[in-house]
């Protein structure tokens, strides 16, 4: 004779956890879908980016033209340059050249932004 019967609280328990599990087993197979679609989604993002980023093309500014966009002198600019404070495309020993990318981190390095306590003090003011 068998020690568990159809009822015994051992065979309930032991299904109750093959159900659980199954229904775990679903719930994963889920995510696994869902995410292999996010990662489609993102491939196909990152494929169109890499697509426009080849479209776009770089714009060159000699020395002169890059600080006359940016509303400096070109002595200014050279300064930095000779500073390493700017990136610059070096082509021989006295020609250098400068790209619509570097001229907007080189603007934005030149911003002048207000103090926190003076935007307050301002703020306080009006």
């Amino acid at each position: 004779m068998s020690e568990f019967t159809d009822e015994s609280p051992a065979l309930t328990a032991v299904d109750n956890a093959l159900s659980e599990m199954r229904r775990f087993e679903r719930e994963a197979e889920s995510i696994v879908r869902s995410s292999r679609y996010a990662l489609q989604d993102a491939q196909q993002e990152i494929a169109s980016l890499r697509a426009e980023l080849v479209k776009a093309k770089f714009e060159w500014f000699t020395e002169e033209a890059a600080a006359a966009a940016l509303g400096v002198s070109t002595d200014f600019l050279a300064g930095l340059r000779k500073q390493k404070k700017i990136p610059v495309v070096k082509l021989s020993a006295r020609v250098y050249r400068h790209t619509s990318s570097t001229l907007v981190r080189i603007a934005e390095m030149l911003e002048v932004k207000p103090k926190p306590e003076l935007a307050k003090q301002k703020r306080r003011a009006a």
